[in-house]
């Protein structure tokens, strides 16, 4: 017993030591030993140890978390040892615990900016949000570099003066994004270059406070100079347009040329930013280009692309063009074109032979009054509601299946949905300034709707399941006919007042043409490979000049021959 007493009591009375000095130590006096921490940390700062330090500093803190000297000490141990994320963390912490200890703020900023992140501390300064912080920053804090001269338009080239407080660093960028202490410091005036610059500056204080941001925007465009071209075909161009041989060329001639198509042997577009007049820009088989150029044709208004390769960023340096009405990318690969949705004035867009599946970028384009997408992969059209001034509408050669979309576009008059996967159009029917139709090659059988299109001139609708066009009865604009390859038996019977031109109906099964007789501008009649037997029904047409009426039951002109009328038939063996 007594044995296992003298093994009990002494560590009894050390747990009750240690308990105690826990007590006093921990709970009744934190600070004394919040205070012995921080000695301890702040000798093993001197004697340069910051992470035996920051172990120190952060019991310490544990002790006293309020009190925001200690923050300080260990931020800037976390900072000694290279560990700046620690450092941002625990200042960030400590402006929390502490909004109104503008010390924090000086500190956290002189991180940033240690750390090259003047954006970082730019932001910080010009958030704060407790009053009395933001006028004692304000009066340490640096003012924003002037930029000299005003932002304008310049038609010579000038020189950019930064000005700041003294003791203050200046940097600057000339391209709008924000400065960086690696490579943008500011030591003497610069000079622009031509086009267009945005000039970006920040002052730096010697305490690591950060000035707001100036911005100052200039463009420099219109400087007479000498130039040399440097392509070849390109300057050999030019001097045939100008008529000018052997003299030097000055950039005044170049601005006066607004029409241009880029010549065979191109090798480089480094000199079409000088082409600052031009309205009017061809590109024919160019392949893959640098089009950072279009930036300095802001007068383009029409731009023609063919069997060019074109990517997302060319696309969207084609729609930053501000003055753009007509855009022609054909035969350029184009698979998406979401890149050009911007391009809000554009009167004419044409993207024929591509492969092209959605065109719902185009729902931007209130302004379109011409469309063409022949030759893309479309399965579906999008919204044309919001087209007021839409009048033609090119979707020949894709794969659509409907067409309802159309009827939120009464504004049409050029329709062409030829070569699809349609098998109704009922939706044309509501396009009262219809005037122009090509539905061929599509499994349509009714056109009936049709008959409330009374404007229409040209109605074309080759190689489908037609029987009946009866609909034309009563549609006395009609021009132009043509319903080759159907299975209609009998012509319309047009009205006597009726303009019809040309009738073409080869390989269908008609056999009476009586509905055609009369008709005063008639003068073409196609209607080969059918069942006709009597063409003397046509006697009454006073202008006809031709009937075509091979593989069919007419083997003789008769009384059209008597009248001049050229009759090709197949003659009776």
């Amino acid at each position: 017993m007594k044995r296992t007493l003298k093994i009990v009591i002494p560590i009894v009375l050390i747990l009750a030591i240690l308990i105690g000095a826990y007590w006093y130590f921990i709970r009744k006096n934190p600070k004394l030993t919040a205070g012995f921490c921080t000695d301890t940390a702040d000798w093993m700062i001197s004697k340069n140890h910051p992470s035996v330090a920051v172990w120190f500093y952060d019991r310490a803190r544990e002790l006293d978390p309020m009190n925001g000297e200690l923050s300080l000490k260990l931020a800037n141990a976390y900072r000694r040892n290279g560990n700046f994320t620690m450092t941002e963390r625990t200042l960030v912490k400590a402006i929390q615990d502490a909004p109104d200890n503008t010390e924090l703020y000086l500190t956290l900023s002189s991180v940033f900016v240690q750390q090259d992140k003047l954006l970082d501390a730019q932001k910080m300064l010009d958030n704060l949000v407790n009053d009395a912080v933001i006028a004692e920053i304000a009066e340490l804090r640096p003012q924003a570099p002037s930029i000299s001269p005003e932002g304008n338009r310049y038609n010579d080239y000038i020189t950019v003066e930064l000005t700041g407080q003294d003791g203050d660093a200046i940097y600057y960028t000339t391209d709008g994004s924000f400065p960086s202490l690696a490579s943008d410091a500011y030591t003497e005036p610069f000079q622009l270059e031509a086009g267009e610059t945005t000039v970006c500056a920040v002052a730096v204080g010697k305490n690591g406070l950060v000035s707001p941001a100036a911005y100052v925007g200039y463009t420099v465009s219109g400087v007479v100079e000498d130039v040399t071209l440097q392509d070849a075909a390109l300057e050999a161009q030019v001097r045939e347009l100008l008529h000018v041989s052997n003299r030097t060329l000055r950039t005044s001639d170049l601005w006066g040329i607004t029409e241009l198509q880029l010549p065979e042997g191109l090798t480089t577009t480094a000199d079409l930013p000088y082409f600052t007049g031009l309205t009017r820009l061809v590109i024919w088989d160019k392949g893959t280009l640098d089009y950072s150029f279009l930036s300095s044709l802001y007068a383009l208004r029409h731009l023609e692309l063919d069997h060019c390769s074109l990517s997302s960023e060319d696309l969207s340096k084609i729609a930053a063009l501000p003055n753009l009405e007509e855009l022609i990318l054909s035969n350029c690969g184009l698979s998406n074109i979401s890149s050009l949705s911007n391009l809000t004035g554009l009167k004419l867009i044409d993207l024929t032979e591509n492969s092209i599946n959605d065109a719902s970028a185009l729902v931007s384009m209130h302004a379109l009054e011409a469309i063409y997408l022949g030759h893309n992969a479309l399965t579906a059209l999008p919204d044309f509601a919001g087209f007021p001034a839409l009048h033609t509408l090119d979707l020949s050669y894709n794969a659509l299946a409907d067409v309802g979309p159309l009827a939120s576009c009464p504004s049409i008059q050029k329709l062409n949905i030829s070569h699809n996967r349609l098998t109704a159009i009922g939706a044309v029917g509501s396009l009262p300034a219809l005037t122009f139709l090509n539905a061929s090659v599509n499994q349509v059988e009714d056109v009936s709707a049709l008959a409330a299109c009374t404007n229409l001139e040209t109605f074309v609708m080759e190689d489908c399941l037609i029987k009946t066009i009866d609909f034309l009865d009563d549609i006395v604009s009609i021009r132009e006919v043509d319903i080759d390859y159907n299975e209609i038996v009998s012509a319309p019977h047009f009205r006597d007042d009726c303009l019809l031109e040309s009738f073409s109906a080869m390989h269908n099964y008609l056999a009476d043409l009586s509905g055609l007789s009369g008709l005063q501008h008639l003068t073409v009649v196609n209607a080969d490979y059918n069942n006709v037997r009597d063409i003397s029904v046509l006697a009454s047409c006073p202008v006809l000049a031709q009937v075509n009426v091979y593989g069919t039951y007419v083997h003789s002109g008769g009384v059209l021959e008597d009248k001049g009328v050229v009759v090709n038939y197949t003659p009776a063996f």
